[in-house]
């Protein structure tokens, strides 16, 4: 019912961080996805390279269109992209990834997965920081 005003996000986005260092902004609530587009946004404005960090639990929402808030957050991030990236006139990452957490209800399977993540977390901690980027990181925590 009351969204976050996009301008003031991108805005705050801008003064509070760096357009060249790969900064990553966290949005706890995402919502809609207002932070996330406000982040492309700031991005496209003035050729930053920031990232972002959405977390939406899949609450349901009485649409016809979507089943829960996350999926809603998830369009309009393919929207918002689409629109910035046809209007810049420089490059934009407007790719984002998207996970679900899925809430197994065993507990063997429960503590292989705990099991399975310990595993995955001591293999990154065993790599440098030139070797461990995002998508490293994505690997492991994903095949664990």
């Amino acid at each position: 019912s009351y969204p976050k005003p996009l301008l003031l996000i991108q805005y705050l986005i801008q003064i509070f961080t760096s357009p060249d260092q790969g900064d990553l902004v966290l949005d706890a609530f995402a919502g809609s996805g207002t932070t996330g587009h406000a982040v492309i946004a700031a991005n496209a404005s003035d050729g930053g390279n920031r990232r972002y960090i959405m977390v939406q639990l899949p609450e349901p929402v009485k649409s016809d269109q979507f089943d829960t808030i996350a999926d809603i957050t998830r369009e309009r991030m393919r929207r918002a992209g689409k629109i910035i990236s046809t209007e810049s006139d420089k490059p934009v990452d407007i790719g984002f990834r998207a996970y679900s957490i899925d809430d197994a209800s065993n507990d063997d399977t429960n503590q292989e997965s705990q099991r399975l993540l310990n595993a995955g977390l001591e293999l990154t901690e065993q790599l440098s920081s030139d070797e461990l980027d995002t998508d490293t990181l994505d690997d492991v925590l994903l095949a664990t």
